[in-house]
């Protein structure tokens, strides 16, 4: 009898529950119908042209500057074919960088700016990535999830509402109470670097043209900044995907599989002796190394790549090999993310980090952000222990690696560090320089001038100058007889 009333009880919750759910997700379905009818079916062959600027996060002189270049985008769309497309234009300076990504059903198609060939991927990524560029297609597009649609909030200005999109991502639509309009799209991402982010499409100005609305400005962010603006310049109707710029036509069968496939390589961590004292560390999967260095009180890395699953790996792997030492000192050329991006693995674990003044807040970021997204179980509250090399200056530690600060002399960061191991003569450099592989002497290297500047004023005695970057394609170490050259080639 306990078992049949326990029973009963437990079927009219999952009623109650499912009956929850059901009108939640009924209520959602009614928003998303409404905003369709609000802004307009996205017309078949519809053809969007924008301009603007893209404010680029990348490897400059100081953390976080971006630099502005001038996109244009042309946005296509096929409802009747799931198939959207973009080609985007970029201009740095005098040169001009193509982007296209095509999305047909379930697969993506891409050429990134510096891409040498197509890239195919089994997901339907792409087909979000483009219809952030149209309201009324990322409506069209959720509104194919339905079952997965939620109200998340029904109050005030705005409705939100989440679904689940093909890519296996959530994003939550904010659509305005009164008009019904799209006002943003959201969703979290994951960074190795920043940890878990915002990433935001917001719609202004909306403007009603042959038949649906159509927003005059949009605006994407990404990591709490802007990351571009573009206005909406012109429409246009045609009959036929133009994919050209792409050399896509209709996505022919034989083109694509010859595409190259999207692969996932597993990290590969290489340990080489380059000492007694010290060891050479090669990541397979980014193409970059370290350094592992034995002090007195424990052990020294130079250098920590991005992501924190591949620094934990790093770390067990340490202590695999050197099971009774730490690391005690961070050693950091410079605060670029294939040199310093794994920061966050490392706070709170007692380590110094070895860098310069101009690297603390932006390090202080890196240590506090939140990871939920990996769950790795990195602490987001700890801080991090600083040890500055004063600018144009140097300091020494335990008398086996001196630290000299070059950065103005770099043309590459503002703040840059070099490691000089006097006993075996060795100088790490970061990614200051390249060695060819068949001693090519190229020009124009001020971070060559830079290097043999700090060894021959100073009068180091160097044998070898080592980069962390790249791993392949050149050799494995440099010496001061080919600065010279590189230097004198100017």
């Amino acid at each position: 009898m306990k078992f049949t009333i326990f029973l009963l009880i437990h079927l009219v919750l999952a009623q109650v529950l499912m009956a929850q759910s059901l009108t939640n997700n009924e209520r959602a379905v009614q928003i998303i119908n409404r905003a369709i009818n609000s802004l307009g079916k996205c017309p078949e062959g519809l053809e969007i042209s924008t301009s603007g600027v893209i404010h680029n996060l990348g490897h400059y002189a100081v953390p976080e500057q971006t630099i502005d270049y001038a996109i244009q985008e042309k946005i296509g769309f096929f409802p009747s074919l799931d198939l959207a497309y973009s080609h985007t234009k970029m201009t740095k300076g005098d040169n001009n960088y193509y982007r296209d990504l095509v999305s047909k059903m379930d697969s993506a198609y891409s050429w990134d700016y510096y891409d040498e060939t197509f890239t195919k991927s089994k997901t339907s990524g792409g087909l979000v990535e483009v219809a952030k560029s149209n309201p009324s297609w990322f409506l069209y597009l959720a509104k194919k999830e339905a079952l997965s649609l939620r109200m998340i909030e029904a109050s005030g200005a705005y409705n939100v509402i989440a679904v689940t999109m093909k890519d296996g991502l959530v994003y939550n639509l904010i659509i305005d109470s009164e008009t019904f309009l799209l006002k943003r799209v959201e969703r979290m991402v994951y960074s190795p670097i920043y940890g878990d982010a915002l990433f935001t499409s917001s719609y202004e100005g909306y403007t009603k043209q042959r038949g649906f609305y159509i927003p005059q400005r949009r605006v994407d962010y990404e990591f709490g900044s802007v990351e571009r603006e573009v206005t909406y310049d012109s429409l246009a109707f045609i009959s036929i995907p133009d994919t050209s710029a792409a050399s896509l036509k209709w996505l022919p069968a034989p083109f694509i599989n010859s595409l190259a496939d999207v692969t996932t390589n597993e990290e590969v961590i290489v340990f080489e002796k380059l000492s007694d004292q010290i060891d050479l560390i090669k990541y397979e999967s980014q193409n970059n190394k370290s350094l592992l260095v034995k002090f007195p009180n424990g052990l020294g890395l130079f250098e920590a790549p991005q992501g924190i699953a591949l620094n934990k790996q790093l770390v067990s792997k340490i202590k695999e090999r050197y099971p009774d030492q730490d690391i005690t000192y961070l050693f950091l050329t410079h605060h670029h993310p294939d040199h310093a991006g794994g920061l966050k693995a490392y706070a709170g674990s007692g380590a110094t980090v070895i860098t310069t003044s101009g690297n603390t807040d932006y390090f202080k970021k890196l240590a506090h952000t939140s990871h939920y997204s990996l769950d790795e179980g990195v602490d987001d509250k700890v801080d991090l222990l600083f040890d500055y090399v004063p600018l144009l200056g140097q300091k020494s530690y335990a008398g086996i690696v001196t630290a000299y600060e070059i950065g103005e002399d770099t043309g590459h960061t503002d703040q840059h560090l070099v490691f000089y191991f006097p006993d075996k003569k060795f100088l790490w450099t970061g990614d200051l320089l390249f060695f060819y592989e068949n001693g090519r002497v190229y020009s124009g290297s001020k971070r060559a001038e830079g290097v043999y500047k700090l060894i021959t004023e100073k009068g180091l005695d160097v044998s070898r100058v080592y980069t962390s970057w790249p791993l392949h394609g050149q050799k494995e170490y440099g010496t001061p007889e080919f600065l010279k050259k590189l230097v004198e080639n100017d």
